[in-house]
């Protein structure tokens, strides 16, 4: 799926985790969708000389401060799925060792060491050796992250990053996990109504795993005893969901229906 078949693609951001002062780039492709398989290349453009000495690791998930991790991410079998390889700025490979825990990998530096403005390439699900691919989470995430980081020794693994130990960090990327096709639809409306006055229905797109869907819903219907009922539809800036206006002209004897594209439906109970 390229980034045209995206129907909300959400703004970037930079996370709130990484120092201004870091280069932070996009994975290739940028983007991934909950529960995908494949293969994406990570950029780590170094912003800080690492000499050869230094202990350098790669965070892939952290316990707090950066979730969700890959599933099955490995840097031992190349032939299997979720293998991890990473290659330095000639394109030639660099040790990558598994560290106590998920999500964290220690690098093999170079006796040269590593120069500021060198990019390192992390291949995350990488299929040279007969892997399969990684598999992503099935949970949404917007700016999801990677870091570079030098450690202050082999058991320095933090488990959130903050002002007292950000100055570690040497590089950074990130992508968007976004979700997947509309599977389900989940509507939310208010408690009480009245007859005479219009109430409104947020109607939020979702995929297999319960994630806000990347797919832009064209309209709805919602209708009551067989009859369709005049709903005003809207999109919903920055979202994929769309937000429904109904006239209320008569008490409901039960909770109307709505009816989304492709014959998918949904009931709209009240909160």
């Amino acid at each position: 799926m390229t980034e045209a078949d995206v129907g909300f693609m959400p703004a970037w951001h930079r996370p709130i985790r990484i120092p201004g002062g870091v280069p932070l780039e996009h994975t290739d492709p940028p983007f991934a969708v909950a529960g995908e398989k494949g293969t994406w290349r990570v950029p780590l453009r170094l912003g800080r000389d690492v000499p050869a000495d230094a202990v350098l690791k790669i965070e892939t998930a952290a316990s707090r401060s950066n979730r969700p991790a890959f599933v099955g991410g490995q840097v031992t079998q190349a032939d299997a799925d979720g293998y991890l390889a990473l290659c330095g700025g000639d394109g030639g490979r660099l040790g990558l060792s598994p560290d106590r825990g998920p999500g964290r990998y220690l690098v093999g530096v170079p006796e040269a060491g590593l120069r500021a403005g060198e990019t390192l390439t992390l291949v995350l699900g990488d299929r040279s050796g007969g892997g399969g691919g990684l598999t992503m989470p099935a949970l949404r995430a917007l700016d999801k992250f990677v870091l570079l980081y030098v450690a202050t020794g082999v058991d320095d693994r933090p488990g959130v990053w903050n002002w007292a130990n950000d100055h570690q960090i040497v590089a950074a990327c990130s992508l968007h996990i976004l979700g997947g096709p509309i599977h389900h639809l989940r509507a939310y409306a208010p408690p009480q109504a009245r007859p005479g006055e219009a109430f409104e229905v947020l109607v939020r797109p979702e995929d297999e795993f319960d994630n806000l869907s990347h797919e832009l819903l064209e309209g709805a219907e919602v209708w009551l005893d067989g009859q369709t009922l005049d709903a005003a539809a809207e999109p919903v800036a920055e979202s994929s969901c769309l937000r429904l206006r109904l006239p209320l002209s008569r008490l409901l004897p039960r909770w109307p229906r709505s009816r989304p594209p492709r014959n998918r439906e949904t009931s709209v109970p009240p909160e």
